[in-house]
């Protein structure tokens, strides 16, 4: 799984597998290095604010009426350590500190995902790349995941070993590349 590609370089234009970024992994985002933070959000919370804010590119919603002002906020009021805790709550499903929190500060961001908590933990599990949550059933409905296979693109994999110094090895892959046939 995901956790083998610890201690790698991941190559990707996918945002999620920047969470897989540390002292020995690195990931490079539309031929960039990201090391340290992403639009502003370091990289050990990027399943945090998808888990609340969402992801449209990947289809899931967040938590009700938590936006990215919302998250603003919370970081503005928190700072990032507090986020981390907040993350910690939704990974033990332990709402403790969150409670405690609403009591003493009443804050609305917060009593919306501690009333959101349930979705908020299959928001979570969704950023935190684990598919599975997609599969099974809700109620008698059965859940199916829907695949799209996409065709490898040779100039696009040629430049991406070219970027990394690996293009002299592309004619090892190259058999494997998709061709065109005008019919």
């Amino acid at each position: 799984g995901l956790s083998q590609a610890k201690g790698e370089t991941v190559i990707t234009l996918d945002a999620d597998l920047l969470q897989l970024s540390d002292d020995n992994t690195f990931v490079t985002l539309k031929d960039q290095v990201i090391r340290d933070e992403y639009h502003g959000i370091p990289l050990n919370l990027i399943a945090l604010n998808k888990s609340l804010v969402g992801d449209q590119s990947d289809g899931y919603g967040g938590v009700y009426r938590i936006g990215e002002k919302a998250w603003e906020k919370l970081v503005a009021n928190y700072g990032f350590d507090g986020m981390q805790q907040l993350e910690q709550c939704v990974k033990t499903k332990d709402y403790t500190m969150i409670q405690e929190c609403i009591t003493e500060t009443g804050d609305v961001a917060l009593k919306q995902i501690f009333e959101h908590k349930n979705t908020w933990e299959v928001m979570y599990d969704l950023a935190t790349l684990h598919p599975e949550v997609c599969f099974g059933f809700s109620g008698k409905k059965k859940i199916t995941p829907v695949y799209y296979k996409r065709l490898p693109n040779a100039d696009t994999i040629f430049k991406i070993m070219k970027m990394t110094g690996t293009d002299d090895q592309y004619n090892i892959i190259s058999h494997w590349m998709p061709t065109q046939m005008l019919v």
